[in-house]
């Protein structure tokens, strides 16, 4: 199992608040779209993903933990990634499609096609071990990151 050196200093952080403020000024201000902050948020989570797992993708199998909004959208653009480097990925969402926000939709509309594996989060207590679970369901900016077996 790999360990992870502690940080010691204190995390910066934006309330919810000041992050929808951010969304807004992203989106009204300077043009970038909610899909580009989606994509540049996956490309960056899963190349800092393939570092720590020093590019060992093609032989671990990753668990998503995927909600209905935007951070939902960004953890299938992550598990898009991973697949996409070679890692077997399943993405357990955290309510039915109808339930989820047009981005999110958009997002697992992707995943199906692709053929990547979804599963209701209800499920997630019969998964087998994994090298990688990423929780982003309710985060914003910090996320969970749990390193198991596999």
């Amino acid at each position: 199992m790999s360990r992870i050196k502690a940080y010691e200093k204190e995390i910066q952080h934006l309330t919810t608040f000041q992050m929808i403020e951010v969304d807004r000024l992203m989106i009204e201000e300077y043009g970038i779209s909610l899909l580009q902050m989606m994509e540049n948020a996956g490309r960056c989570l899963s190349t800092a993903v393939k570092r720590f797992l020093k590019r060992k993708l093609k032989t671990k199998r990753v668990v998503v933990l995927a909600g209905t909004g935007g951070n939902g959208g960004g953890a299938m653009v992550y598990a898009r990634r991973l697949h996409n480097l070679g890692a077997k990925v399943i993405v357990y969402l955290s309510a039915e499609q109808d339930r989820m926000s047009p981005v999110a939709q958009l997002q697992l509309n992707t995943l199906k096609r692709m053929g990547i594996r979804i599963k209701r989060a209800d499920k997630l207590a019969n998964a087998k071990p994994v090298a990688l679970v990423i929780n982003l369901t309710f985060c914003t900016i910090f996320c969970n990151i749990y390193i198991g077996a596999g």
